[in-house]
């Protein structure tokens, strides 16, 4: 008995230092997207549930390198030397993480390129980059109405992301949060899969995924096995299900952007709308893979409908849109990536690509 224990011991050591080495490995050569619990990033609030922390100053890896996260005293985020505060002509831009950009330097984010192409054109302007995770269209209408109780404007920008910024309500404010809540293990109240899974894996998958480079790696190649078990977090936008074209969220969404453009008008300042499309949109090799994953037969989507109904509605409710996807798609059909390897936002080059589309748009607009 006691010889067994042995062995099991040994056993046990050496498959930790094996999984230890190959972790170290793994974060070394091939640094993947863990889950940020940043407390000196975001925090919550009382109406927004969490926002970017203001005067923040820190370091951020989202896999692919390290970046550098400054705020000013609005939160928004700036680039590491400060942005002047006496620019002529002020912009706020408002978004979610593609408009926030935190997989590069400030400086090579959208917007943070629109500014300095203004510059060189000869235009002093400042871009408030308002851009925060995880927000919505709510969100941005709020942070709009905020922004312009303390600071004036000349131009409002409201980017919109394909992938869940059609919303389906109306939210006036929302219960402060931490910006990534962990579960807690819980004994299972029975022996039956989805409560083994919400009392023990599910907690034990917020520790690794916060941690673990292996297990995130890991998690990533088997993806494709864990969405059927519920072992994996995974979305598909149901605004591309045709079934879908009826839905209330194309007005839900429209209308909070009509209410946008009215704060923006009360003050005399224009304002646009961009679409920020997903990954597969651009890259329509990766969307047979997308439909496999939720089994989901490819006559019962389109991957351009969001697109086609969001034109269509904004135009109805006389609101400008913009659209970078056709030129997107051109770039990456030519072999050009603009997204990440391991983050699937926005590389450098997908950020440019996105600015030099915009950047005529916004130097027209300040010229009026």
């Amino acid at each position: 008995m006691i010889a067994f224990v042995e062995r099991l011991f040994i056993v046990f050591v050496s498959t930790s230092l094996t999984l230890l080495a190959i972790e170290v490995c793994v974060a070394v050569v091939a640094p993947q997207q863990l889950i940020l619990v940043r407390g000196d990033i975001w925090r919550s609030d009382p109406q927004f549930g969490y926002r970017h922390r203001e005067n923040a100053d820190t370091e951020v890896n989202t896999g692919e390198r390290k970046v550098r996260f400054v705020t000013d005293d609005f939160g928004y985020r700036v680039n590491s030397k400060g942005t002047p505060q006496t620019a002529e002509r002020a912009i706020l831009v408002v978004g979610d993480s593609f408009v926030a950009g935190m997989q590069v330097e400030n400086e090579e984010t959208i917007f943070g390129q629109v500014e300095a192409g203004l510059r060189e054109k000869g235009l002093d302007a400042r871009v408030d980059n308002a851009g925060v995770s995880g927000w919505t269209p709510n969100h941005y209408l709020l942070e709009v109405k905020r922004a312009l109780r303390s600071r004036e404007y000349e131009l409002g920008i409201v980017c919109l992301y394909i992938g869940n910024d059609v919303v389906e309500k109306k939210v006036s404010s929302f219960y402060a949060a931490e910006k990534f809540v962990q579960n807690t293990f819980e004994i299972p109240p029975s022996f039956e899969w989805i409560e083994i899974v919400h009392a023990i894996l599910i907690p034990l998958n917020d520790i690794l995924e916060t941690r673990s480079h292996l297990f995130t790696l890991m998690k990533t190649r088997l993806r494709p096995y864990l969405v059927p078990l519920m072992l994996a977090k995974s979305y598909h936008p149901p605004v591309f299900n045709i079934e879908d074209t009826g839905s209330r969220r194309w007005e839900v969404t429209t209308g909070i952007c009509k209410r946008i453009a009215v704060q923006f008008a009360e003050r005399s300042v224009p304002v646009i709308f961009v679409i920020i499309p997903t990954i597969y949109q651009v890259r329509e090799d990766l969307w047979p893979d997308h439909l496999a994953l939720f089994n989901i037969e490819p006559a019962s989507v389109r991957l351009s409908q969001p697109n086609e109904i969001l034109r269509q509605t904004f135009r109805s409710a006389g609101l400008t849109m913009f659209d970078p996807l056709d030129l997107m798609r051109r770039e990456a059909e030519s072999g050009t990536l603009l997204h990440g390897t391991v983050d699937p936002h926005l590389n450098r080059t997908g950020n440019r690509l996105v600015a030099e589309f915009m950047l005529p748009t916004v130097e027209a607009a300040l010229s009026k």
